[in-house]
């Protein structure tokens, strides 16, 4: 990690704090979800042990632990966890592995437990870890973390009975029954014939882990909550607008979009966007229809590229078709995608668009392209959503993963926080006027989402609900309608978002409300 990262992040530097978050999250996430065993719950956990991490790191003596500090605040959250599941599921006590024999078995092995395993080129180790990984996710969870903190993050046995609250020979009890167990389905094999010999039980324990971090699809936490709870201006500083350059060509909504009124635009009503907050683990339902959602649109992140079919239509009427290709990278915060729609202007062009965090390069050709025919050289400069010229109306170009997250999953994208930002500034009002209005209507859709049943048919789940949405009345006040009568619908089908049916409401020059229908379809999956 660079020197000086701790430092700036330390004074409330949202780029360091951005940066060591994806330096660590890796590790921090595949230690999580090797205890719980559920993406979503992982998620959280890391995600809370970073707000307490950089709320805490004045705490911090030598910045070159960091990363082992925070860790054991990840291993920390887990165990917590665990706790809080005694009720269904309760973990093997610490007095029952407290065994003095055990205990010095495993002190008498400590030096070749930690000898280092080195994998044979020759050797196909594949049935050995499926045989590994069998007895860690048979443990409890508090026994499989504690091997995960030895054997994978190298902390002392002092440092795991700090982080239990218990003592230290506890803890080589405890590791004690663990390493029996793997070093008991490791004899089995080589009693059933397999060529095994030769391997020391932890180091290749150790080994494996490593190489399945490298190989985890990583399902990242959000940088903006959390840089917007512990950092010094997430919505000023980090936030921004997939937008295209000013002049440039504009798609057939883009176009129709421009010729609304000005009161139309700065009317739109932001109530299909919202920011999730950071969420205690211990409180969350992870099988509500929301927390359902939000894991089946995550997944999207963890394909390497799909396609999106989608129809927009206008208040009056007015629709195009779009195909959006999403290729995904390591980062989830940014990807590559390719867009055309139907517009007669533009049939045969392809927007081209490289999105990372807040901010979106692009270029339009005619030439046939796909998303492994990029050319990386004709990107543009980075753009951001501004008041100037046309860039307002061009970040609400869909050729991103911006729109499916704000309908589906109730998320602002890094690009849609200055876009409200800017919004609230057309209207003279405070640039967190609109950013105010989205958290509270996240909060009611969230609600509505949970108040209602998934229906089931076959291996496809279908979620309807009525949204919430607001408008702003003549004396400048915010009247918020917590159910309209138009339903949101979306599908999921073996945990991945497959469509996505949503109202869009807009404000008209007399004060009703106006309505759109986004309609999008997941099709072409490459795993």
């Amino acid at each position: 990690m660079e020197k000086g990262l701790i430092t700036r992040a330390r004074k409330k530097d949202n780029e360091a704090i951005a940066e060591i978050i994806q330096l660590t999250e890796r590790k921090a996430y595949f230690i999580a979800y090797k205890v719980v065993n559920n993406e979503a719950t992982a998620k959280d956990i890391v995600q809370e042990a970073y707000i307490q991490t950089f709320q805490k790191l004045d705490q911090l003596s030598d910045d070159s632990k960091f990363e082992s500090w925070f860790n054991q605040i990840v291993s920390h959250k887990a165990l917590d966890y665990t706790k809080s599941k005694q009720g269904k599921n309760k973990p093997v006590e610490f007095s029952s592995l407290d065994d003095e024999e055990d205990r010095l078995e495993f002190e008498a092995n400590i030096k070749n437990d930690k000898a280092s395993f080195e994998p044979e080129a020759s050797m196909n180790y594949k049935e050995l870890q499926e045989g590994v990984q069998g007895v860690l996710s048979e443990l409890p969870e508090n026994q499989r973390l504690a091997l995960m903190m030895y054997y994978f993050e190298d902390m002392s046995v002092s440092e795991i009975a700090d982080v239990y609250g218990v003592s230290g020979n506890t803890v080589k009890g405890y590791l004690a029954y663990g390493r029996k167990k793997i070093k008991n389905i490791i004899e089995a094999m080589r009693e059933k014939g397999v060529s095994f010999y030769g391997v020391a039980p932890m180091p290749f324990l150790t080994w494996m882990l490593h190489d399945q971090m490298t190989k985890t699809a990583v399902s990242h936490v959000s940088k903006d909550i959390i840089i917007k709870t512990v950092g010094t201006s997430a919505a000023a500083t980090t936030a921004g607008a997939a937008a295209t350059k000013t002049g440039a060509t504009k798609s057939g909504f883009a176009k129709w979009w421009a010729s609304k009124t000005a009161s139309v635009k700065a009317g739109v009503c932001a109530g299909t966007v919202a920011v999730t907050g950071a969420v205690g683990y211990a409180a969350v339902d992870y099988n509500s229809n929301y927390n359902q959602v939000v894991r089946a649109v995550d997944k999207l992140d963890s394909l390497e590229s799909f396609h999106i079919k989608g129809t927009e239509t206008s208040p009056d009427g007015t629709s195009y078709v779009y195909d959006i290709y999403i290729k995904n990278t390591d980062d989830k915060e940014e990807y590559y995608s390719l867009y055309t729609n139907s517009y007669p202007d533009y049939e045969g062009n392809t927007f081209v668009s490289h999105f990372k965090n807040d901010k979106c390069q692009y270029y339009e050709t005619q030439d046939p392209v796909d998303l492994n025919s990029i050319d990386m050289n004709k990107f543009g400069d980075y753009t951001k959503a501004s008041v100037d010229g046309d860039t307002i109306v061009n970040s609400y170009i869909y050729q991103g993963k911006t729109n499916y997250r704000e309908l589906s999953s109730l998320r602002v994208d890094a690009y849609d926080l200055e876009t409200l930002k800017v919004y609230s500034e057309l209207e003279n009002k405070p640039s967190d006027f609109r950013f105010n209005i989205t958290n509270e209507l996240q909060k009611i859709d969230e609600k509505n989402m949970n108040e209602v049943s998934f229906k089931k048919e076959g291996d496809i789940k279908t979620l309807m609900y009525n949204m919430a949405m607001w408008k702003k009345l003549e004396n400048g006040e915010v009247e918020i309608t917590e159910k309209s009568d138009y339903k949101c619908e979306m599908k999921i089908q073996n945990g991945y978002l497959i469509s996505l049916e949503h109202y869009t409401p807009y404000n008209s020059d007399d004060g009703d409300m106006v309505y759109g229908i986004s309609k999008m379809e997941f099709v072409d999956f490459v795993k």
